[in-house]
């Protein structure tokens, strides 16, 4: 369980000056939330910026989990854990197959 993490904004506001405050190493961070600026900021301070492609897919995120891997020095870690993901997915799917659907219904409401 983590604990006490010092917050340095939020999903679209980063705090630079927060960023630095911790001395990070390398600042990892998802590709669709690229604000130049701070990027810039952190590089123009020999931080190192590594922002992981935006994932949609099983696939995609097993190919976050290697990349991931390899920029943290924890390749036999991703064989492990893509191994648990893939035998998640496995029982999801069978799981999956023994449900029974019911119809959904359609609902609109109005705001007035």
């Amino acid at each position: 369980m983590v604990e006490n993490i010092q917050t340095v904004g939020y999903i679209r506001q980063f705090n630079p000056e927060g960023i630095f405050s911790l001395v990070p190493s390398l600042v990892l961070g998802p590709e669709g939330l690229n604000l130049p600026t701070i990027v810039d900021q952190l590089e123009n301070a020999m931080v190192k910026v590594q922002l992981i492609p935006e994932s949609s897919s099983c696939d995609d995120t097993k190919s976050n989990i290697v990349y991931l891997g390899a920029n943290l020095d924890a390749t036999s870690e991703v064989v492990e854990l893509i191994a648990i993901l893939e035998s998640d997915l496995i029982l999801l799917d069978k799981d999956l197959k023994t449900k029974t659907y019911l119809l959904k219904k359609k609902v609109m409401m109005i705001y007035v």
